[in-house]
């Protein structure tokens, strides 16, 4: 995105001490860190210098008894002999994209090691951001905190992890805009960035005596780099004859290239004659367009605000119509709702007439239809109210015997003995159906106890079997007579029943021993028992009448017997069920006969009379006999419903009516407003009306117009009073007009500016070529045609030619891309011409210069310390001038934003006392003059350094410097100028300022400091740290709107928030006494977010922006 600004999205911390596991979100704009000394808030302004600037430079912001490192932030394990920890902050560089940069810490290191979280694999050039932010959980494996070398090995769910040195992270961080300076280019710059970090955090560190403030502002690398270049430079003197033969061959060198050179400024001082004369031209024409062009721009602007108060006129008139138009539509609106709503108040009155008059008639008609219906009653056979009666009994009966039957139909299916009943002896002869119906049940008994004895006997498994018994016991095969004994003593059992009764066999082989048997015939035998005897049937089919391995019992046979049992089993239920049932129902045998019989001839059609019970026959007789009165009531209550159902129709009616009125007139409010909300639509109009007169009472106001010429041009517009049509035709038609002219005026606008651009770029241009800026009274010329550049293309050809044909033997033509003949001169003569910036008409006399010197250099080698010199102290006053420059640079700065009280902050510089700084001009001026001569070097030895530190040191006392200078002073540009820092009031006066307020001062010099090694046209994250904010006062809110205007986001630390609390631009964090704390002992900070409320959950505020 093209103006984001990068910012702190939050800062994460895992296992460090006082903070331990946290996330703090920042505010866009502001984030306060609050709580007692020892809560570990200053720390956050540490972490926050850390990520910046690395722990090489690192310095705390807090003073305390010894200096802090990174060693001790990291919390140590268990056993308290290593800890390991990350901190780190989520840039967003783009809404909602981020990039993680961040430290690893360890308990046994000093220095944090920097690492890059980010969503592409390139650490080198360009970094890709992640659509998610990182916090302090993403970094723990399994739960753990692993070193940074195993933890870039793990791939991350949202991006990639790397760690890099210090170098190459401020490379990154300045090349993709996370910083607006390039922290890498040297250490001067690190150091001066961190120092501002340091120095915004309540100023601790920050003296402001001169030194201290030079060395802030400026650092100390020029001084150190001046002095070692100039000993390398003494140390490189060389005194032997191939330095003798180098000054010869340069000096043929120099008079061979300097036709060439004399060639090619003669044509670039052709070329530049013709760019002056051409930019001489240009002004003048775009000073001739630029007034034409205003005298349009004005004439268009008249035109334009014509039309617009025209407009504004038209467009008031309008809204005040139609402000009464719906005033006027709201009033009917309201009257036909009043009338609604009396209508409505009389309708519950009237629904409450009719129901009573249709209650009566309800009442009246059902009276009028029984005397009817008793009238069509009576016939031939049904003479008298008697005959009525009897034949309502009879009709009565029928119906009773058909709920008889279909009550016992009801019955029979719900026990499911449809099929069975018409099956059975109760359908076919009811008066012999108990009898047979006992037999049945006894046979059917009978049938089931012999099976049950069978399929025990023939049930060789079973020990209770006698056939079992008998196959060991007895001998095989056995007769007929002795298998018979055993299936029809095969019930009994061998135990004796308890309680004691019937019969029991203990001992079987007493009964088969001897029994007595006599026969009787083919069906079976009598058995003697002791003088009793008992009929043995005689089994029908044997088994054991074969030898034990021919036995043929099996388990074929019991399965038919066991389906034979449970077949007669199911329909002795079934037939016991129904025998139940049926002899349980009451009058069944003529529910049977009704059963059995043709309903159709038994139930011949049922009359409507059956349906009355007799007293509802004898009430229905009743009102016949008082038919004359019932009827009179009918017709009288007739009459009223009628009545009552008119008068509440009527009423409907009328509010119908009026409901469509006010649905029309809401349906014309609708299309013609888009709204039925007149309070709504009154508000608007009214505004509108408001912003119209505020509109015409600014042009007055600004006196684009009188108010006597407004009230004469609306009574001009609406002499006659036009139709709301015409209106809306006369605000379409100026508006169309207004853009019209509006159009036109930006056009004239747009051409006037791009006329003031055309000739602000021209006389640019002649600036640079006259040196000077155009003078309209003296140099203005008349031209009625834009100049053309041909003559300049023609000239410079000329030249680019003579530069390239001077340059054929320099193999580096890049840098002679730029046709600069400073370049060349350098490039062709680099012992006349060291540096590229050379003034084109002193070149001749250069040559002449350096020529002289090689002359006298071959005579006196020694003198080559003049150039050392002369280069050394042309580079100290540049940077001198560069200081100075920059000083007035923070002074405009600081003055553009007041403290308190009517206070601002100052910086001047005045001479150093003891250093004038006129002596370098002076003896630079010196070492030119006495060039071709041995001069102040006569008495120079052999060209040692000491002999050129003790010459510039008499130079320097000679112009009244002071005795105690050393050499280095004089090659530090600093020790000329002094500088004061001060709070002054507006009349000038100093002012010694409240602690805030020297504060304020204090950053404001920060921020100007920061301003000039800052890359304008880079972006990247501001952040300004201050501790102890509460004792900053109404300063506090300065720093607030200097902190908005330049894009700074604040991070305050203190005990107490400082300034008012604030829901729309700031989050506060209250913090814990955890400066013991482990990771079980550790209590979270609370949070500020919305409204004033305290959270103790202060991750919420990430949940809610997700």
């Amino acid at each position: 995105m093209a103006n984001f600004q990068p910012k702190i999205y939050s800062l994460s911390t895992l296992n460090v001490r006082q903070h331990f596991n946290c996330d703090y979100k920042f505010n866009d704009f502001r984030t306060d860190f609050s709580g007692e000394s020892g809560s570990g808030k200053s720390l956050i302004a540490d972490f926050i210098q850390l990520l910046l600037v690395g722990s090489k430079v690192f310095k705390s912001g807090t003073e305390g008894i010894k200096q802090r490192d990174t060693s001790g932030l990291a919390l140590k394990n268990q056993d308290g002999k290593y800890g390991r920890g990350y901190i780190f902050i989520n840039v967003e560089v783009e809404p909602k994209r981020y990039i993680v940069l961040g430290g690893y810490l360890e308990t046994t290191s000093s220095q944090m090691h920097f690492f890059i979280i980010q969503s592409g694999y390139d650490f080198e050039e360009v970094l890709s951001a992640m659509d998610k932010p990182i916090f302090y959980k993403d970094l723990l494996v399994d739960g753990k905190i692993e070193t940074l070398q195993n933890l870039e090995k793990i791939p991350l769910d949202t991006g990639y992890l790397k760690g890099v040195s210090n170098k190459k992270y401020h490379q990154l961080l300045f090349n993709n805009g996370l910083l607006a300076v390039d922290l890498s280019q040297n250490m001067q710059s690190l150091k001066s960035y961190a120092a501002i970090i340091r120095s915004f955090s309540r100023g601790k560190g920050f003296f402001t005596d001169s030194d201290a403030l030079k060395k802030f502002l400026f650092g100390d690398d020029d001084q150190k780099r001046l002095f070692d270049k100039y000993q390398d430079d003494v140390q490189n003197i060389n005194l032997d004859q191939q330095q003798h033969q180098r000054l010869l061959e340069e000096i043929a060198t120099i008079k061979d290239k300097e036709l060439k050179i004399e060639h090619v400024l003669r044509d670039f001082q052709n070329f530049k004659q013709s760019k002056m004369k051409f930019s001489l031209e240009n002004v003048s024409f775009w000073f001739t367009q630029n007034a034409i062009k205003f005298k349009e721009f004005q004439k268009s602007n008249q035109e334009h605000q014509a039309i617009n108060i025209k407009r504004l006129l038209t467009k008031r008139k309008l809204a005040n119509v139609k402000l009464s138009d719906i005033k006027n539509q709201n009033e009917a609106v309201i009257h036909l709702k009043n009338e609604i709503r009396n209508t409505e108040m009389q309708e519950e009155k009237l629904i409450s007439d009719l129901d009573r008059a249709k209650k009566l008639l309800d009442e009246s008609t059902k009276y009028k239809d029984i005397i009817e219906k008793v009238n069509n009653w009576f016939n031939n056979n049904r003479a008298d109210l008697d005959s009525i009666r009897q034949w309502h009994l009879a009709e009565r009966s029928k119906i009773n015997d058909v709920e008889a039957l279909k009550t016992f139909e009801n019955f029979l299916k719900d026990n499911n003995l449809q099929k069975d009943l018409e099956k059975s002896d109760w359908f076919n002869d009811y008066s012999k159906a108990g009898k047979l119906s006992n037999k049945k049940l006894a046979d059917l008994e009978l049938c089931i106890e012999k099976l049950e004895v069978q399929l025990v006997f023939s049930d060789l498994d079973n020990p209770a079997s006698l056939a079992n018994w008998a196959i060991e016991y007895l001998s095989l095969p056995l007769s007929l007579e002795e298998e018979s004994l055993l299936i029809h003593f095969q019930s009994l059992s061998r135990i004796a029943p308890v309680p004691p009764k019937g019969r029991f066999l203990p001992f079987p082989e007493k009964l088969f021993k001897k029994p007595i048997t006599t026969e009787v015939d083919s069906g079976g035998f009598w058995l003697e028992l002791n003088g009793i005897y008992e009929f043995i049937t005689a089994c029908e089919k044997q088994y054991l009448n074969v030898a034990v391995d021919q036995i043929k019992l099996n388990k074929e046979p019991l399965d038919a017997i066991r389906r034979q049992l449970a077949e007669l089993k199911e329909k002795y239920i079934s037939f016991k069920k129904l025998k139940e049932k049926l002899e349980s129902y009451p009058e069944l045998e003529k529910m049977l006969f009704l059963y059995k019989s043709n309903q159709d001839e038994i139930f011949t059609e049922v009359d409507e009379i059956a349906e009355l019970t007799s007293t509802e026959l004898e009430k229905y007789i009743s009102i016949f006999e008082n038919s004359e009165k019932n009827l009179e009531n009918y017709v009288s209550n007739k009459e009223f419903y009628d009545i009552a159902y008119e008068n509440l129709t009527s009423s409907r009616q009328i509010d119908k009516a009026n409901q469509e009125k006010i649905t029309e007139i809401e349906n014309n409010m609708r299309k013609q407003y888009g709204s039925i909300d007149f309070e709504k639509l009154k508000k608007e109009e009214s505004d509108h009306i408001s912003t119209l007169e505020v509109q015409l009472e600014n042009l007055v106001s600004e006196k684009n117009i009188t108010s006597e010429k407004i009230q004469n041009l609306e009574e001009e517009l609406f002499n006659i009073i036009p139709s709301f049509s015409k209106l809306y035709e006369m605000a379409n038609d100026v508006e169309v007009e207004h853009n019209e002219t509006k159009v036109h005026f930006e056009k004239c606008q747009e051409q006037y500016s791009l006329s003031i651009i055309n000739l602000n770029e021209a006389r640019t241009m002649f600036m640079v070529e006259y040196n000077r800026d155009f003078n309209f009274a003296e140099d203005l010329i008349e031209i009625e045609y834009l100049p053309k550049e041909n003559v300049i293309n023609e000239s410079r050809s000329k030249f680019e030619a003579s530069y390239e044909w001077a340059s054929s033997g320099i193999e580096d033509k890049i840098i002679l891309k730029d046709y600069s003949v400073g370049i060349l001169a350098h490039k062709l003569l680099p012992t006349v011409f060291p540096t590229q910036q050379i003034q084109e008409d002193l070149i001749g006399e250069q040559i002449e210069k350096r020529l002289t010197e090689l002359t006298n250099d071959l005579q006196h080698i020694g003198s080559r310390k003049i150039e050392i010199l002369h280069n050394v102290f042309n580079e100290v006053q540049k940077i001198y001038n560069d200081c100075l420059t920059n000083v007035q640079r923070i002074t405009k700065y600081l003055a553009k934003n007041q403290i308190t009280g009517g206070n601002y902050a100052t910086l001047q510089h005045k001479p150093s006392p003891g250093y004038p700084d006129d002596w370098m001009k002076i003896f630079r001026k010196r070492l030119t003059n006495e060039m071709q001569d041995v001069g102040i070097f006569a008495s120079s030895g052999n060209g040692s350094k000491q002999d050129i530190d003790e010459i510039m040191i008499n130079v320097f006392r000679e112009a009244n410097g002071t005795r105690e200078a050393k050499v280095q002073d004089l090659l530090n540009p600093l020790s000329y100028f002094d500088l004061l820092f001060d709070i002054k009031l507006e009349d000038g006066q100093s002012n010694s300022g409240s602690n805030g307020q020297t504060y304020t001062a204090n950053a404001l010099l920060c921020l100007a400091r920061l301003s000039l090694i800052e890359d304008k046209d880079q972006s990247g994250i501001r952040i300004m740290p201050i501790d102890e904010a509460e004792g900053l006062g109404s300063n506090y809110e300065m720093l607030h709107k200097l902190a908005k205007k330049e894009n700074y986001q604040i991070v305050s630390m203190s005990i107490e928030t400082a300034g008012d609390i604030n829901d729309d631009g700031q989050y506060i964090y209250i913090m814990q006494d955890n400066k013991d704390a482990t990771g079980l002992t550790y209590v979270p900070p609370l949070g500020i977010f919305h409204n004033g409320q305290l959270t103790e959950n202060i991750d919420e505020i990430f949940e809610e922006i997700e």
